[in-house]
C-alpha cells in the first residue's frame, strides 16, 4: 500500500511539472504575472514586432539562427551568442508565439527545434499565437523589450533530432513525408506516411488554436500505433515544414525518437 502512494505522489509531481507543448493566453498572463522565469519570444518580422508584441517579449529573427532550406554549421557558431543575448538560463522558461500564417508558425517551430537540438528542455508555443493574446486583452506594447541580464546557458548539442539519410533507417521506422501537390490526397501504406500540404487546415481552427488531439491525429494520417516503431522520420524539403510535424509528434505527443533527415 505504501509503495501504491509513493507512485501516486511521483505521478503526481509528474504532471506538475510538465511542460505543456502549446499553452493557453491565460496560462502565459499568469506564468508573467507570477514573475516566473520567462522568456518570451516573438519569432514575427521585425516590423510585425515593431509595430506591437506581447508586453515583455523579445524579438527573436529566425535567419539568424538557421537557414531555412538548410543546415548549416555556421549558424552554430552564432547560436550560443543569441541564446546569451536572449537572456536564456538553464532554468528559463522559453515561450515562442508569431502572428497567423502558416510561414509564422513554421517559424516558431522551427526554432523550437532548434533550441531543443541544442539542449533547451522547456519549450512550449502560445497557442493561437499573438491573436489570441489580443482577443484576451492582454498587455501589449511597442517599444523593444530591454534585456536586464544577459543569459548563462551553455549549448549542450543533440544529434538524436536528426537523420543524415532516410536509407538509414530499417522497417522498424515510420517514414512521414509532405507532398507537394496539393491535389494529391493524404495517404499511408504499411510505414509510409504521405501528407498533403494542407494538412494544416485540419490542425488548426480558423482562429489558428489548436484542434483537438484527434483530429490533429487525423489530419497527420496517423491511425496505427506509432509507439510500435523504433523511430520516426520526416523528411520534406523544408526545413520549416518538417519541423512544424516535428513538433507534433515530439512535443506534443511525446514522442521520443522523431528525427527530421537532414538536408545538406
Amino acid at each position: 500500500m505504501l509503495m501504491k502512494y509513493i507512485l501516486l505522489f511521483f505521478l503526481f509531481l509528474s504532471n506538475l511539472f510538465a511542460i505543456d507543448a502549446f499553452i493557453p493566453p491565460s496560462k502565459l498572463n499568469a506564468m508573467l504575472q507570477n514573475n516566473e522565469k520567462v522568456v518570451l519570444l516573438d519569432v514575427s518580422s521585425r516590423s510585425s514586432y515593431d509595430t506591437s508584441h506581447i508586453y515583455g517579449a523579445l524579438h527573436a529573427d529566425i535567419e539568424k539562427f538557421i537557414n531555412k532550406t538548410k543546415f548549416s554549421s555556421r549558424y552554430e557558431q552564432n547560436l550560443q551568442a543569441q541564446l546569451n543575448k536572449l537572456g536564456i538560463n538553464d532554468d528559463s522558461k522559453v515561450v515562442l508565439y508569431a502572428r497567423n500564417s502558416i510561414d509564422d508558425i513554421q517559424n516558431t517551430t522551427l526554432l523550437a527545434f532548434i533550441l531543443s537540438s541544442y539542449g533547451v528542455k522547456n519549450i512550449s508555443i502560445l497557442d493561437g499565437g499573438y491573436m489570441s493574446w489580443i482577443f484576451e486583452d492582454f498587455h501589449v506594447a511597442s517599444q523593444p523589450t530591454k534585456i536586464k541580464t544577459k543569459g548563462n546557458f551553455v549549448l549542450k548539442k543533440d544529434d538524436s533530432f536528426t537523420i543524415n539519410a532516410i536509407e538509414d533507417q530499417d522497417s522498424s521506422s515510420v517514414f512521414i513525408a509532405i507532398q507537394n501537390e496539393p491535389e494529391t490526397n493524404s495517404t499511408q501504406t504499411q510505414n509510409m506516411i504521405l501528407l498533403n500540404p494542407s494538412f494544416y487546415e485540419k490542425v488548426f481552427y480558423k482562429d489558428f488554436t489548436l484542434r483537438e488531439d484527434v483530429q490533429i491525429k487525423e489530419a497527420l494520417g496517423i491511425s496505427f500505433d506509432l509507439d510500435s516503431f523504433e523511430n520516426i522520420v520526416i523528411k520534406d524539403d523544408s526545413i520549416a515544414r518538417a519541423s512544424f510535424v516535428w513538433y507534433l509528434l515530439h512535443k506534443k505527443f511525446s514522442l521520443s525518437k522523431v528525427k527530421i533527415v537532414k538536408k545538406d
